[in-house]
Protein backbone atom coordinates (compact mmCIF):
# COMPACT_ATOMS: atom_id res chain seq x y z
CA UNK A 1 0.00 0.00 0.00
CA UNK A 2 1.21 2.99 -0.74
CA UNK A 3 -1.66 5.99 -0.06
CA UNK A 4 -1.62 9.71 -1.42
CA UNK A 5 -0.51 11.92 1.53
CA UNK A 6 -1.69 15.75 2.00
CA UNK A 7 -1.33 18.12 5.00
CA UNK A 8 -4.69 19.02 6.22
CA UNK A 9 -3.79 21.34 8.97
CA UNK A 10 -1.05 23.75 10.35
CA UNK A 11 0.15 25.38 13.59
CA UNK A 12 2.68 27.55 14.70
CA UNK A 13 4.47 29.98 17.40
CA UNK A 14 7.14 31.97 16.80
CA UNK A 15 8.91 35.87 17.77
CA UNK A 16 6.25 37.14 15.39
CA UNK A 17 3.31 35.56 17.67
CA UNK A 18 1.11 32.93 18.00
CA UNK A 19 -0.47 31.43 14.90
CA UNK A 20 0.56 30.91 11.28
CA UNK A 21 -0.91 34.16 9.89
CA UNK A 22 1.47 36.22 12.61
CA UNK A 23 3.89 34.40 10.78
CA UNK A 24 3.02 34.51 7.58
CA UNK A 25 2.10 38.43 7.57
CA UNK A 26 5.54 38.94 9.53
CA UNK A 27 7.55 37.26 6.90
CA UNK A 28 6.09 39.15 3.78
CA UNK A 29 6.29 42.34 5.52
CA UNK A 30 10.05 41.66 5.89
CA UNK A 31 9.87 42.48 9.78
CA UNK A 32 12.45 41.16 12.15
CA UNK A 33 11.57 41.11 16.05
CA UNK A 34 13.82 42.30 18.26
CA UNK A 35 16.72 39.80 19.56
CA UNK A 36 16.63 39.15 23.48
CA UNK A 37 19.06 41.62 25.19
CA UNK A 38 22.57 40.80 26.59
CA UNK A 39 22.13 36.43 26.22
CA UNK A 40 24.39 35.38 23.97
CA UNK A 41 23.69 34.07 20.54
CA UNK A 42 20.28 35.03 21.38
CA UNK A 43 17.15 35.73 18.72
CA UNK A 44 13.89 37.30 18.92
CA UNK A 45 12.00 36.03 21.72
CA UNK A 46 8.30 34.37 21.50
CA UNK A 47 5.99 37.58 23.00
CA UNK A 48 4.63 37.42 26.20
CA UNK A 49 1.44 37.56 25.92
CA UNK A 50 1.02 34.74 23.58
CA UNK A 51 1.17 32.26 27.11
CA UNK A 52 0.37 34.69 29.60
CA UNK A 53 2.22 34.13 32.94
CA UNK A 54 3.95 31.04 31.05
CA UNK A 55 7.63 30.86 28.79
CA UNK A 56 7.96 27.13 28.28
CA UNK A 57 8.13 25.79 25.21
CA UNK A 58 5.41 23.07 25.70
CA UNK A 59 2.90 25.63 26.24
CA UNK A 60 3.30 27.19 22.88
CA UNK A 61 3.51 23.79 21.34
CA UNK A 62 0.02 22.99 22.48
CA UNK A 63 -1.19 26.14 20.73
CA UNK A 64 0.26 25.20 17.81
CA UNK A 65 -1.24 21.35 18.06
CA UNK A 66 -4.59 23.60 19.00
CA UNK A 67 -4.04 25.57 15.75
CA UNK A 68 -3.43 22.40 13.41
CA UNK A 69 -6.20 20.14 14.53
CA UNK A 70 -8.55 23.05 14.03
CA UNK A 71 -12.40 23.09 15.22
CA UNK A 72 -13.03 19.60 14.85
CA UNK A 73 -9.46 18.21 17.25
CA UNK A 74 -9.13 15.73 14.70
CA UNK A 75 -10.61 13.03 16.97
CA UNK A 76 -9.25 9.65 15.23
CA UNK A 77 -5.62 11.17 14.83
CA UNK A 78 -3.27 7.52 15.49
CA UNK A 79 -0.24 8.85 16.33
CA UNK A 80 1.91 11.69 17.04
CA UNK A 81 5.88 12.12 16.12
CA UNK A 82 7.71 14.79 18.05
CA UNK A 83 10.89 16.09 16.89
CA UNK A 84 13.45 16.09 20.39
CA UNK A 85 16.10 15.36 21.88
CA UNK A 86 14.60 12.88 24.02
CA UNK A 87 11.01 12.39 26.11
CA UNK A 88 10.43 14.59 29.10
CA UNK A 89 10.76 12.76 32.96
CA UNK A 90 7.02 13.58 34.35
CA UNK A 91 6.28 17.42 35.98
CA UNK A 92 9.05 18.72 33.72
CA UNK A 93 9.74 21.18 30.68
CA UNK A 94 12.55 21.10 29.42
CA UNK A 95 12.83 22.82 26.00
CA UNK A 96 14.45 20.46 24.29
CA UNK A 97 12.71 17.44 25.26
CA UNK A 98 9.07 16.31 24.15
CA UNK A 99 5.79 15.92 26.47
CA UNK A 100 5.09 12.41 27.90
CA UNK A 101 1.30 12.84 26.38
CA UNK A 102 -0.17 15.40 23.49
CA UNK A 103 -3.67 16.13 23.65
CA UNK A 104 -5.09 15.24 20.39
CA UNK A 105 -9.04 15.41 20.08
CA UNK A 106 -10.79 14.16 23.41
CA UNK A 107 -7.44 11.94 23.88
CA UNK A 108 -3.94 12.22 25.34
CA UNK A 109 -1.19 10.35 22.87
CA UNK A 110 1.70 9.26 24.03
CA UNK A 111 4.56 10.65 21.40
CA UNK A 112 7.04 8.59 19.36
CA UNK A 113 9.99 11.05 20.02
CA UNK A 114 12.37 11.66 16.59
CA UNK A 115 16.08 12.70 17.18
CA UNK A 116 18.05 14.17 14.90
CA UNK A 117 19.30 17.17 16.19
CA UNK A 118 18.38 20.17 14.10
CA UNK A 119 16.88 18.02 11.61
CA UNK A 120 14.60 16.12 13.78
CA UNK A 121 11.45 18.39 12.29
CA UNK A 122 11.92 16.69 8.34
CA UNK A 123 12.75 13.62 10.10
CA UNK A 124 9.53 13.25 12.53
CA UNK A 125 7.66 14.58 8.91
CA UNK A 126 9.01 11.48 6.85
CA UNK A 127 8.07 9.26 9.93
CA UNK A 128 4.67 10.43 9.75
CA UNK A 129 4.27 10.48 6.15
CA UNK A 130 5.42 6.86 6.48
CA UNK A 131 2.85 5.57 8.55
CA UNK A 132 0.05 7.63 6.59
CA UNK A 133 1.33 6.44 2.78
CA UNK A 134 1.75 2.44 4.13
CA UNK A 135 -1.84 2.38 6.10
CA UNK A 136 -0.67 2.29 9.46
CA UNK A 137 -2.78 5.61 10.18
CA UNK A 138 -5.29 7.79 8.23
CA UNK A 139 -3.92 10.91 10.30
CA UNK A 140 -0.64 11.57 12.11
CA UNK A 141 0.32 15.14 14.00
CA UNK A 142 4.27 15.68 13.75
CA UNK A 143 5.45 18.72 15.94
CA UNK A 144 8.23 20.07 17.82
CA UNK A 145 9.00 23.38 20.09
CA UNK A 146 11.92 25.00 22.07
CA UNK A 147 12.84 27.68 23.68
CA UNK A 148 16.25 29.22 24.49
CA UNK A 149 18.24 27.54 26.77
CA UNK A 150 21.57 27.33 27.91
CA UNK A 151 22.77 24.08 27.11
CA UNK A 152 21.62 24.65 23.24
CA UNK A 153 23.66 27.62 23.76
CA UNK A 154 26.38 26.17 24.69
CA UNK A 155 26.83 23.63 22.14
CA UNK A 156 26.77 25.84 19.42
CA UNK A 157 29.29 27.85 21.28
CA UNK A 158 31.93 25.71 21.58
CA UNK A 159 31.83 25.16 17.73
CA UNK A 160 32.27 28.64 17.11
CA UNK A 161 28.73 28.64 15.05
CA UNK A 162 27.25 31.49 17.28
CA UNK A 163 27.10 35.00 15.53
CA UNK A 164 27.43 38.22 16.83
CA UNK A 165 25.11 39.67 14.75
CA UNK A 166 21.32 38.79 13.85
CA UNK A 167 21.65 35.71 11.18
CA UNK A 168 21.70 37.01 7.75
CA UNK A 169 21.67 33.78 5.75
CA UNK A 170 23.34 33.17 2.15
CA UNK A 171 25.06 36.89 2.55
CA UNK A 172 28.47 37.72 1.95
CA UNK A 173 28.87 38.85 5.38
CA UNK A 174 27.20 36.11 7.31
CA UNK A 175 29.10 35.51 10.49
CA UNK A 176 26.98 32.54 12.57
CA UNK A 177 23.58 31.30 14.07
CA UNK A 178 21.39 33.22 16.37
CA UNK A 179 19.05 31.06 18.45
CA UNK A 180 15.22 31.31 18.38
CA UNK A 181 12.45 29.74 20.01
CA UNK A 182 8.62 28.88 19.06
CA UNK A 183 6.57 25.46 17.96
CA UNK A 184 5.06 23.88 14.98
CA UNK A 185 3.02 21.02 14.13
CA UNK A 186 1.38 19.80 11.44
CA UNK A 187 -1.36 16.96 10.50
CA UNK A 188 -0.71 14.49 7.84
CA UNK A 189 -3.64 12.44 6.39
CA UNK A 190 -4.35 10.10 3.64
CA UNK A 191 -5.85 12.20 0.91
CA UNK A 192 -9.01 9.46 1.43
CA UNK A 193 -9.09 10.30 5.10
CA UNK A 194 -9.28 13.84 4.21
CA UNK A 195 -11.59 13.53 1.63
CA UNK A 196 -14.13 11.22 3.47
CA UNK A 197 -14.43 13.84 6.45
CA UNK A 198 -14.59 17.26 3.93
CA UNK A 199 -11.15 18.85 5.27
CA UNK A 200 -9.63 21.43 3.50
CA UNK A 201 -6.22 19.60 1.85
CA UNK A 202 -3.28 22.79 2.18
CA UNK A 203 -0.65 20.52 -0.02
CA UNK A 204 0.60 17.02 -1.24
CA UNK A 205 3.68 15.65 0.28
CA UNK A 206 4.96 14.65 -3.02
CA UNK A 207 8.26 13.41 -1.54
CA UNK A 208 10.63 13.23 1.37
CA UNK A 209 14.06 11.91 2.23
CA UNK A 210 16.40 11.52 5.28
CA UNK A 211 19.65 10.70 5.02
CA UNK A 212 22.62 10.58 7.89
CA UNK A 213 26.07 10.98 5.91
CA UNK A 214 29.02 13.16 5.03
CA UNK A 215 32.35 13.63 6.71
CA UNK A 216 32.02 16.09 9.45
CA UNK A 217 30.29 15.30 12.74
CA UNK A 218 29.47 18.87 12.63
CA UNK A 219 29.73 20.86 9.17
CA UNK A 220 27.46 20.27 6.23
CA UNK A 221 28.48 18.72 3.24
CA UNK A 222 27.32 19.39 -0.37
CA UNK A 223 27.51 16.53 -2.21
CA UNK A 224 25.13 14.86 1.31
CA UNK A 225 22.89 17.74 1.01
CA UNK A 226 22.43 17.60 -3.01
CA UNK A 227 22.28 13.81 -2.43
CA UNK A 228 18.48 13.92 -0.06
CA UNK A 229 17.50 17.21 -2.46
CA UNK A 230 17.41 14.46 -5.30
CA UNK A 231 16.39 11.87 -3.39
CA UNK A 232 13.62 14.08 -1.98
CA UNK A 233 12.73 14.70 -5.96
CA UNK A 234 13.08 11.31 -7.33
CA UNK A 235 10.67 9.98 -4.99
CA UNK A 236 7.96 12.55 -6.03
CA UNK A 237 8.75 11.90 -9.58
CA UNK A 238 9.66 15.66 -10.06
CA UNK A 239 12.48 16.53 -12.66
CA UNK A 240 12.67 19.76 -11.24
CA UNK A 241 12.16 22.66 -8.13
CA UNK A 242 11.70 26.20 -8.54
CA UNK A 243 11.78 27.43 -4.81
CA UNK A 244 13.33 25.84 -2.04
CA UNK A 245 12.90 26.81 1.74
CA UNK A 246 16.09 26.54 2.55
CA UNK A 247 18.19 25.53 6.02
CA UNK A 248 20.51 28.27 5.91
CA UNK A 249 21.38 29.64 9.36
CA UNK A 250 24.02 32.14 8.71
CA UNK A 251 26.90 30.04 9.30
CA UNK A 252 30.11 30.43 6.54
CA UNK A 253 30.44 26.93 6.13
CA UNK A 254 26.43 25.77 6.10
CA UNK A 255 25.28 28.16 4.37
CA UNK A 256 28.42 27.93 1.78
CA UNK A 257 27.34 24.13 1.40
CA UNK A 258 23.98 24.35 0.76
CA UNK A 259 24.65 27.10 -1.70
CA UNK A 260 26.51 24.64 -3.22
CA UNK A 261 24.67 21.54 -3.21
CA UNK A 262 21.62 24.20 -4.90
CA UNK A 263 23.60 25.19 -7.55
CA UNK A 264 24.71 21.73 -8.79
CA UNK A 265 20.65 20.77 -8.14
CA UNK A 266 20.60 23.88 -10.64
CA UNK A 267 22.62 22.29 -13.20
CA UNK A 268 21.40 18.86 -13.00
CA UNK A 269 17.85 19.89 -13.24
CA UNK A 270 18.86 22.49 -16.08
CA UNK A 271 16.39 25.24 -14.61
CA UNK A 272 16.94 28.24 -11.78
CA UNK A 273 16.55 27.60 -8.21
CA UNK A 274 15.01 30.41 -5.80
CA UNK A 275 16.41 29.66 -2.12
CA UNK A 276 15.03 31.67 1.10
CA UNK A 277 15.18 31.39 4.33
CA UNK A 278 13.44 32.72 7.73
CA UNK A 279 16.31 32.50 10.06
CA UNK A 280 16.92 36.10 9.69
CA UNK A 281 13.76 36.90 11.24
CA UNK A 282 12.94 34.16 13.79
CA UNK A 283 16.79 32.99 14.48
CA UNK A 284 17.28 29.12 14.72
CA UNK A 285 14.63 26.89 16.12
CA UNK A 286 16.95 24.01 16.41
CA UNK A 287 14.96 20.71 16.36
CA UNK A 288 11.50 22.37 15.70
CA UNK A 289 13.24 24.47 12.65
CA UNK A 290 11.70 22.91 9.84
CA UNK A 291 8.31 23.55 10.88
CA UNK A 292 8.22 27.87 10.17
CA UNK A 293 9.66 26.82 6.86
CA UNK A 294 7.24 24.01 6.52
CA UNK A 295 4.64 27.27 6.73
CA UNK A 296 5.91 28.90 4.76
CA UNK A 297 6.29 26.96 1.55
CA UNK A 298 2.48 26.41 2.25
CA UNK A 299 1.76 30.10 2.33
CA UNK A 300 3.51 30.05 -0.48
CA UNK A 301 1.95 27.47 -2.64
CA UNK A 302 -1.30 28.63 -1.75
CA UNK A 303 -0.35 32.49 -2.14
CA UNK A 304 2.05 32.57 -5.41
CA UNK A 305 4.46 34.28 -2.78
CA UNK A 306 7.85 33.73 -2.12
CA UNK A 307 9.12 36.16 0.26
CA UNK A 308 12.65 37.61 0.77
CA UNK A 309 15.27 35.96 3.19
CA UNK A 310 15.07 38.89 6.44
CA UNK A 311 18.80 39.47 7.28
CA UNK A 312 20.18 38.93 3.46
CA UNK A 313 21.39 42.43 1.81
CA UNK A 314 24.53 41.21 -0.40
CA UNK A 315 23.60 37.42 -1.69
CA UNK A 316 26.71 35.41 -2.01
CA UNK A 317 27.14 34.62 -5.66
CA UNK A 318 25.89 31.23 -7.10
CA UNK A 319 25.65 29.79 -10.40
CA UNK A 320 22.28 29.42 -10.78
CA UNK A 321 20.57 30.02 -7.97
CA UNK A 322 18.28 32.97 -7.26
CA UNK A 323 18.50 34.33 -3.68
CA UNK A 324 15.85 37.24 -3.05
CA UNK A 325 16.86 40.08 -0.46
CA UNK A 326 15.31 40.96 2.65
CA UNK A 327 11.98 42.56 2.80
CA UNK A 328 11.06 41.62 -1.48
CA UNK A 329 8.40 39.46 -2.41
CA UNK A 330 8.62 37.74 -5.79
CA UNK A 331 5.29 36.29 -7.62
CA UNK A 332 6.58 33.52 -10.11
CA UNK A 333 4.32 33.39 -13.21
CA UNK A 334 1.64 30.70 -13.11
CA UNK A 335 2.64 30.63 -8.85
CA UNK A 336 4.38 28.35 -7.10
CA UNK A 337 3.63 25.00 -7.53
CA UNK A 338 6.19 22.97 -4.99
CA UNK A 339 8.59 23.90 -2.80
CA UNK A 340 11.52 21.90 -1.32
CA UNK A 341 12.10 22.44 2.50
CA UNK A 342 15.61 22.02 3.63
CA UNK A 343 16.54 20.94 7.46
CA UNK A 344 20.35 19.93 8.35
CA UNK A 345 21.71 18.90 11.63
CA UNK A 346 25.00 17.83 13.75
CA UNK A 347 25.87 14.61 13.26
CA UNK A 348 25.17 14.34 9.34
CA UNK A 349 21.72 14.29 9.49
CA UNK A 350 19.63 15.87 6.48
CA UNK A 351 16.35 16.20 5.09
CA UNK A 352 14.08 17.34 2.62
CA UNK A 353 10.56 16.93 2.13
CA UNK A 354 8.78 18.01 -1.09
CA UNK A 355 5.62 19.74 -0.94
CA UNK A 356 2.86 20.10 -4.10
CA UNK A 357 0.39 22.60 -4.57
CA UNK A 358 -2.91 21.01 -3.85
Amino acid sequence: MNREVVVTGAGLVTAHGAGCDAFWDGLVAGTTPEAAPGAEGAGPLVPPDVAPGRRDAMSWLRLAVAEALGPSGADGTGAVVLGAQARARPGTTHPLRAPEIVAVGRTGLEPVVVSHACASGLFAIELGRRLVASGVHDRVLVGAATSLNAPATESLRVVRALGGHPSRPFDVRRDGIRLGEGAGAVLLESSASAAARGAAVLARVAGSAARIGGTSSAASDAPTILGVMTDALRAAGATEVGHVHAHATGTVQGDGAELEALSLLARATDSAVTATSHKGALGHLLHASAFPGLVAALRSLATGIVPGSPGLARPEPAVGVLLPTAGTTTTPAGGVPSVLVNAFGFGGNNASVLLERA
